[in-house]
Order: structure tokens, then C-alpha cells, then sequence
């Protein structure tokens, strides 16, 4: 009895006081977007975390409805890029001129097994928020948070987490694996797991900075020097940023080896035999005979 009075924190603690414990805890802890390194920007509430993931469960859910469904039209694939723009139809569906919103890309995405960020942003507010279980654990009901908005930060921070970095894309199998990892057993939200997904993002941010500086830069740049036509530019910075996203994605994954293959490219442009591509014919000294 002496000891239960000296020693509060030794008592056994109740099943709902435990939870209630749990849900003070998550609502004080807050998080900035991956490539926030020193966090001055806009800040993210934990119970905002949750209404974005008690809104899904697979990546099916964000990343195979509303346009990029509209994406995978048959008549779309077979049409240009040009011939997309002044389609009614196609451009009744877009909000502007997005390269990251072509059946192109939606087909080459799918072919990889790859989901998009845009479609995250864009779908996940749509879908109801059902889970019961992570709406407790920050101290809410269903229907609280069902009628809370999504966070446009939000849904950016959470799929900063789910990438291990600032990537527009991410492995599906990855995608659903991550969104499990953020409950515990009974259901809970997982805060800890979920920040140290975006402590290893940041970190992966900070090292590519250091390692390749502009790199992908550079590369954009030799593809414009030795391919660029009026036509091609546009498809060669479209090209660049898809770069970089996989780039990014495959850090995370190897680390440094993903190196290899973008410096291999450069050095074939700037060294190798293709390096006459786009010079003008005609000038110059003669090949020895």
C-alpha cells in the first residue's frame, strides 16, 4: 500500500486509461514533410496522419479510381500527346497541362508494378475514413474524422513516409506493406514506426544532396544537347523527372548502387559513340584515312 502510494507509476494502469494514455501521447507528436529538413514548414498533427490512413488499406483504393482510371481508356493509349490536347474529353478531365497525367506514363507505371503520388493527393481525400481502431488511438470517432478534411500536407508527409523519400512514385507491394507497418497489433496508430520512416526519408534527401549534386540536372541537360529537337524537350524534362523519382526510390532501397546505372548513361552521352548524335553534319576535320 506504501509502496502503490510512492510509487504511482508502478500501479497497474486500466484498459481505457491505457488508451486514453495512447491517444495524449499521439496527439502531441507532430511532423514536418521529408525534405523539411530543419522543420519550418507547415506542421502536421499526428490525429491529421491518421485521417489519412484510416482511409485506406491498398494502394488499389487511391491509385485505380478517378482520372487516372479515365487514364486507361483504350482510344487514349493509341492517341499523341498533342492529339490528347485537343481531345474534349481528355481535357475536361485535366486541371492543367501535367505531364505526370499521360496513359504513357500510367501504362509504363503499371507495367512496373508502380504507384503514383498525384493520385494519392488527389484520390485518398475522396474515400470515407472507416477504421475504427486508428480513430481511438488519437482519441476520435469514425465519424469525427470522417468529416475532419484531409490535409493537403498531410497526404504529402504520410507519402513522404511511405517512399522513404520525396519520390512521385512507389512499389505497390512497398505501398501496402508500409500501411500495415503503421498499426500495431491492436490497431493503434504507430507513431514511432511512422516517424522513423521519415527520419530514414530525410536522411535519404540529405545524402542524395551530397552525393550527386545536380546530377540529375546535368543529365537533363547532356539529353538536350545531344537529342533536343522542338519536340523533344518537353519529352526529355518529363524524361529528367521520372529520373529522379526512381532515382530516389531505388536510394532508399541499395543506397549507393543505384549510382551505376545513371553515371554509366551520362558517361555513354558524353563519351561514347552516340556522342555525334544531334552535331551537324558536314565541317570539321575528316576521319584519318
Amino acid at each position: 500500500m506504501v509502496a502503490a502510494l510512492l510509487l504511482p507509476s508502478l500501479r497497474p494502469v486500466a484498459p481505457q486509461g491505457r488508451a486514453w494514455v495512447l491517444a495524449v501521447e499521439a496527439e502531441d507528436r507532430s511532423f514536418w514533410r521529408a525534405a523539411d529538413i530543419f522543420q519550418v514548414g507547415p506542421r502536421v498533427s499526428t490525429r491529421e496522419v491518421v485521417n489519412v490512413l484510416g482511409r485506406f488499406e491498398a494502394h488499389r483504393e487511391w491509385n485505380d479510381g478517378g482520372g487516372a482510371a479515365a487514364l486507361e481508356q483504350p482510344r487514349f493509349a493509341r492517341m499523341s500527346r498533342a492529339e490528347l490536347l485537343r481531345d474534349r474529353e481528355w481535357v475536361a478531365l485535366q486541371n492543367d497541362d501535367d505531364p505526370r497525367r499521360t496513359p504513357q506514363r500510367r501504362s509504363m507505371l503499371r507495367s512496373r508494378g508502380q504507384a503514383e503520388r498525384v493520385w494519392f493527393v488527389e484520390n485518398v481525400p475522396k474515400l470515407r475514413f472507416r477504421d475504427a481502431r486508428l480513430a481511438a488511438s488519437v482519441g476520435a470517432t469514425v465519424s469525427q474524422l470522417n468529416s475532419e478534411p484531409v490535409s493537403e500536407a498531410a497526404l504529402e508527409t504520410v507519402f513522404d513516409a511511405i517512399t522513404l523519400s520525396k519520390s512521385s512514385i512507389v512499389g505497390k507491394e512497398r505501398a501496402d506493406e508500409t500501411r500495415k507497418s503503421y498499426q500495431r497489433s491492436d490497431g493503434s496508430f504507430d507513431s514511432t514506426a511512422f516517424a522513423a520512416d521519415l527520419s530514414t526519408a530525410r536522411s535519404n534527401i540529405i545524402v542524395a544532396a551530397l552525393v550527386f549534386p545536380g546530377s540529375i540536372v546535368i543529365f537533363q541537360a547532356l539529353l538536350v544537347w545531344r537529342l533536343a529537337t522542338p519536340d523533344n524537350i518537353k519529352a526529355g524534362s518529363e524524361v529528367a523527372g521520372m529520373a529522379w523519382s526512381r532515382l530516389q526510390v531505388e536510394w532508399g532501397e541499395s543506397g549507393p548502387v543505384a549510382l551505376v546505372l545513371p553515371v554509366a548513361t551520362a558517361a555513354v552521352l558524353k563519351f561514347g559513340p552516340s556522342s555525334r548524335i544531334g552535331k551537324p553534319l558536314g565541317g570539321g576535320r575528316p576521319p584519318n584515312v
